[in-house]
């Protein structure tokens, strides 16, 4: 019977390792099923990732010794009068994506401000890594270590993955190093509101903090996707976690190592989702697409013959269900590449031609360029405080609103700023400050910072909707 049995766990063994989806190994010494021959061979290339952060020490300043601060206070004590910042460490996860570079691919939620970053490999060496680059959309970050003997995983082709498919996430959650769990592909084109770029991998195999960073691996050890985030409403896992597909952090990390930076492609275009309500208005015949709600002047797809109240279906013969599907489509477009558009205007179908331009750059620190820039750039907006944490584009957008036919597109609200906080978001066009029409820089320049201490009221179209916000 042992004999026998050994026999049919050799050809289990051979016909899982040849087969299109690896099934469980049948381990004939304890006889029991295990995917362990997979999963040893990729925690290999598994790292640890520790970040030296410094933070700042709020004044102590206003304690009542009588009160229960007067508790708190002792942990401070031996902290001197004039530090100004504390040391602390956080824990995540990476990945070795190149054993001959040393390239180790992270998240940003790992090494966010971190000034100094110490990757520890599965064999306990130690090392620091150095700073390549990082993508603020996809949050991947890429790092570098000088070592020998590394292994590596390396990025498959995630456009094959389908749900139910069995997935390994290999993390270190809560610091417990080459921590392995599993579960299925839950879903495969996961839109996420927080981020316009990415459709993630949702997947149930348990992730916790420390996870972001490490790889997500199928039943062949193929790494499908980089652990990203969870939706929790406790903090912890509650069965739903996402992963960045490994085609998009392989087309990232490439962007990262030739250029520094991911370059983004873009058509000046504002976008809304068309639905059975907005169908019988506009009376197009697909119930899909994106209906164009602004245009930038003498951007890409303005110069293509786009216009406000258009609605695309197609995108180089990608059909295009909604806008966040052409956001993402041009976004991973080679910048400069013709590309093709069929739209639909007042009853007919058109194909379009347009070349894809660099999305806008939005760094940390916007400058505020004067209103006569000739390209359109990220800016914020001078000498009006109500505005603090807002970036504009520079260059006014046509709107398909027919009495106020021109504002300017709001690029990035800071999240807790007063804007935010009354309501300003991404993406809203302000076509008014203060019951005066805006329909370029200047003008919102020259509004904002005449708020006469009443504050600021902005008239913005978002979805093609006129709303009130007062800003004080």
């Amino acid at each position: 019977m042992k004999t026998s049995y050994s026999m049919v766990s050799a050809v289990l063994i051979s016909l899982s390792i040849g087969s299109a989806d690896a099934q469980p190994l049948l381990d004939a010494e304890r006889e029991v099923l295990t995917y362990a021959p997979i999963v040893e061979k990729a925690t290999a290339a598994v790292v640890n990732i520790s970040t030296l952060n410094e933070m700042p020490i709020e004044p102590t300043t206003g304690l009542d010794s009588s009160s229960e601060d007067h508790f708190f206070k002792r942990f401070f004590e031996n902290i001197p009068e004039d530090q100004t910042t504390v040391r602390s460490r956080s824990l995540g996860s990476g990945v070795i994506i190149d054993a001959d570079q040393g390239h180790i691919v992270t998240t940003m939620s790992v090494t966010r401000d971190a000034k100094e970053i110490l990757v520890k490999l599965q064999d306990g060496r130690e090392y620091e890594a150095e700073f390549i680059g990082q993508d603020e959309e996809s949050e991947l970050m890429l790092l570098r270590i000088e070592a020998n003997n590394l292994a590596s995983l390396s990025f498959t082709d995630s456009s094959t993955i389908k749900i139910g498919d069995v997935v390994f996430s290999i993390s270190s959650p809560f610091g417990f190093e080459q921590t392995v769990t599993a579960g299925i592909v839950s879903n495969v084109q996961r839109a996420i509101p927080v981020n316009d770029y990415v459709d993630f991998i949702q997947t149930d195999a348990a992730l916790n903090p420390g996870s972001a960073g490490g790889p997500l691996i199928n039943s062949k050890g193929e790494m499908i996707g980089i652990n990203h985030s969870i939706y929790s409403r406790t903090g912890q896992f509650d069965g739903i976690g996402f992963a960045l597909p490994a085609n998009i952090a392989a087309a990232v990390v490439e962007d990262l190592i030739r250029y520094g930076e991911v370059q983004r492609g873009w058509l000046g275009l504002i976008l809304q989702p068309v639905d059975r309500n907005l169908l019988r208005q506009i009376g197009s015949g697909s119930e899909h697409g994106a209906l164009v709600t602004g245009a930038l002047e003498d951007g890409p797809g303005a110069d293509a013959g786009i216009q406000p109240g258009d609605v695309i279906l197609t995108f180089n013969n990608l059909e295009i269900l909604n806008p966040k599907r052409l956001v993402r489509a041009v976004g991973m477009s080679e910048i400069g590449e013709p590309a093709k558009l069929t739209i639909w205007r007042q009853g007919q179908i058109l194909e379009l031609e347009t070349r894809i331009e660099k999305l806008p750059d939005l760094p940390a620190k916007q400058p505020e360029v004067t209103p006569t820039a000739d390209q359109p750039q990220a800016v914020t907006v001078p000498g009006a405080p109500l505005l603090k944490g807002v970036v504009v584009l520079s260059k006014s957008v046509k709107t398909l609103d027919k009495n106020r036919q021109h504002g300017i597109q709001v690029l990035q609200v800071a999240e807790g700023s007063k804007a935010w906080l009354r309501g300003l978001r991404r993406g809203d066009i302000v076509v008014g400050v203060n019951r005066r029409t805006v329909a370029s820089l200047s003008a919102l320049v020259e509004q904002a910072q005449n708020d006469n201490n009443s504050g600021l009221l902005l008239e913005v179209l978002r979805d093609n909707r006129l709303r009130r916000l007062r800003i004080k």
